[in-house]
């Protein structure tokens, strides 16, 4: 593993797509963990991996205890292993420090729907001198962490499994498929023999309801509120496998699904997505971002206790006092 980093040098910590989607210069990089965490399937994506109208679903980290209370209040995602699992891999990447600036700016846009940024310590694991049993040291001091809290505008929360791997099925961003975001976790996890029980439990729904989703929804037109909305099934591309090795092989398991369970994850994906612009348009911007002109938005949002506030000329925003999320200017204040 080598000896732990200097902690004045600038580390950024990928646990998503920064994994093995880098579009940043790296000086050098290490496999670790980091404590207290959990990575869940519960930020919904309308600017890469999903639309407004339909956001996809991309990983966050929400501190343990935050995650407990979260399970008590919905209990819809029976996918957890162990309760006392507080541990999540990913990769550290130390940043050339005259690319520091540049890079943390360029980190700010590329993680704005919704994240916020943190401060974490990397660790690893090394052979101990006198026992076969590893020994955990600190590889990074300090790494910069983007988490997309649950008070977010974008977070979408727990569901079942398998409305979840509904969700990653038939959505599509402008980064594309959601389920290739899904499948690249998949397989990078597993080259670094990182753990993660509710990522592959979401792949292994997804596996097996690919096929009914798409031979009983492709054709079929779905009568909800706003009309007949036509469904369609967003599928990876087998022949270009995510960089690092060959797409995973497909399994032979297939769940039974009626229509009308369909019909209801549909319901429930749209009404999601018109929770999250309704968010957003409340605190003056477009869900991917964008900023509303002051005069497209009510003069009565809401500015009581818990409401998301920022300075205009503040490049964060914060709830009671607490940094919420980076690169969004919000235009109210109380």
């Amino acid at each position: 593993m080598g000896t732990p980093a200097d902690s004045n040098d600038f580390w950024v910590f990928g646990y998503g797509s920064l994994i093995w989607k880098v579009d940043f210069p790296v000086e050098k990089q290490v496999t670790g963990y980091i404590k207290g965490y959990v990575r869940r399937f519960y930020q919904g994506s309308v600017d890469h991996r999903g639309t407004e109208d339909k956001p996809g679903r991309v990983v966050t980290l929400i501190p343990r205890k935050e995650y407990q209370q979260l399970r008590l209040l919905n209990r819809e995602d029976p996918m957890d292993g162990d309760d006392d699992e507080d541990q999540v891999w990913g990769v550290a990447y130390k940043i050339p420090p005259e690319k520091a600036a540049e890079t943390r700016e360029h980190l700010d846009f590329r993680e704005k729907n919704g994240y916020a940024s943190d401060e974490v310590a990397v660790y690893g694991l090394v052979k101990g001198d006198n026992s076969s049993e590893p020994v955990e040291i600190v590889l990074v001091p300090r790494a910069t962490l983007y988490v997309a809290l649950p008070s977010n505008p974008s977070f979408l929360g727990p569901s079942s499994v398998n409305e979840m791997a509904y969700h990653v099925l038939t959505s599509h961003g402008p980064s594309g498929p959601n389920i290739d975001y899904l499948e690249g976790m998949v397989k990078h996890i597993r080259a670094k023999n990182m753990r993660d029980d509710h990522v592959e439990k979401l792949w292994s729904a997804v596996d097996s309801l690919r096929d009914v989703v798409r031979s009983r929804q492709v054709a079929i037109r779905h009568s909800i509120s706003q009309g007949d909305q036509e469904l369609s099934v967003v599928e990876s591309k087998p022949t270009a496998p995510t960089e690092g090795g060959a797409s995973i092989p497909r399994t032979a398991n297939s769940n039974e699904v009626s229509e009308a369970q369909l019909d209801e994850w549909e319901r429930k994906h749209r009404e999601l997505g018109q929770r999250v612009k309704d968010s957003w348009k409340a605190l003056g911007y477009l869900a991917t971002g964008i900023p509303i002109l002051k005069s497209e938005v009510a003069d009565n949002v809401q500015r009581g206790p818990g409401t998301l506030i920022a300075d205009e000329n503040s490049s964060t925003a914060e709830v009671n006092d607490k940094p919420l999320f980076s690169a969004q200017k919000v235009v109210y204040r109380n």
